[in-house]
């Protein structure tokens, strides 16, 4: 890598990290809506000490192979890779996103429901960019074509890149304020599977279901719902969580003896302070979801 590229400075960063660190449990790549290759998460993720790095995309596991080999390639100490994924799901008529962890990704049904909402994303972007062209905003074809080769799980942060690099915005900022939550609030929201469908998926492929970044709606009695429902733990580390928020999360994962998970939701090199490493959780929370993840192994 070129001395002074973005790539090569980062990585100096995060070698004056401390460490050891821990574990961050959710990056997103190209496979979905990041901006880092899989491998350089890996690459990112050994620069920053971490023990381990869960590539989490939304609704594609597509990024994972990339990951696996760039960790096994690596000189000692390596990064563990954990099987992860963001599923888009439905819970009382609202959205939540759901994590898993340690699923086997050969499972039929697990490929089977990401495909589906896989499907879903691409019909939703189309419609964003046909109501974007109603408004006077067109995005070149050839611009989408390309887009698609690289990710299946299309999303709202591909149609600001699309604006950016078209010319029509001068950032990310610009574009989602301008065009992007303007523009796509007519678009309806896709039919995505029940959080039930989704945590069932997940444990019948062995894995650890876990909320992600729990939106202030849910109230004590939602969380005893879907305990019952089979989810294994609650993200309660994350960029967006006050102390406050972060410590009544804990306490409800306390007392319904869910796991706990967490990490930086890092989609790019920006914003600098959800960069990979800057929200972990311990080795220990680790060890705890591998080892119910084991427990839960179809036979």
């Amino acid at each position: 890598m070129p001395r002074g590229s973005p790539f090569t400075r980062l990585c100096s960063q995060f070698a004056g990290l401390e460490g050891p660190r821990g574990a961050d449990l959710h990056v997103h790549t190209l496979a979905s809506d990041g901006a880092f290759t899989s491998s350089q998460v890996v690459a990112f993720a050994k620069q920053a000490k971490l023990k381990a790095i869960a590539i989490t995309d939304h609704d594609t596991i597509d990024g994972l192979k990339d990951a696996h080999r760039t960790a096994a390639e690596m000189p000692s100490p390596t990064v563990e890779v954990v099987a992860g994924v963001e599923i888009t799901t439905t819970f009382q008529g609202r959205e939540l996103h759901l994590l898993g962890y340690f699923f086997r990704e050969d499972h039929a049904g697990l490929q089977s429901l990401l495909g589906r909402s896989c499907e879903l994303r691409r019909q939703r972007f189309q419609g964003f960019v046909e109501r974007l062209a109603s408004q006077g905003v067109t995005i070149p074809p050839e611009s989408i074509t390309a887009l698609k080769q690289v990710s299946s799980s299309l999303g709202r942060r591909h149609l600001a890149s699309l604006l950016v690099r078209s010319g029509q915005a001068r950032s990310h900022h610009e574009a989602w304020h301008r065009f992007v939550g303007p523009g796509t609030r007519g678009v309806p929201s896709p039919a995505w599977p029940g959080i039930e469908e989704a945590i069932a998926a997940l444990r019948d492929a062995g894995g650890v279901p876990s909320l992600a970044h729990p939106p202030d709606f849910l109230e004590e009695g939602d969380f005893e719902t879907l305990k019952q429902a089979g989810l294994l733990a609650l993200e309660v580390v994350y960029p967006w969580s006050r102390s406050a928020i972060g410590s009544r999360l804990r306490a409800i994962a306390s007392r319904l003896e869910l796991l706990t998970t967490g990490g930086s939701d890092c989609h790019g090199a920006t914003p600098a302070h959800r960069m990979i490493g800057s929200y972990t959780v311990s080795g220990k929370e680790l060890g705890r979801l591998r080892d119910h993840a084991k427990v839960g192994v179809a036979s």
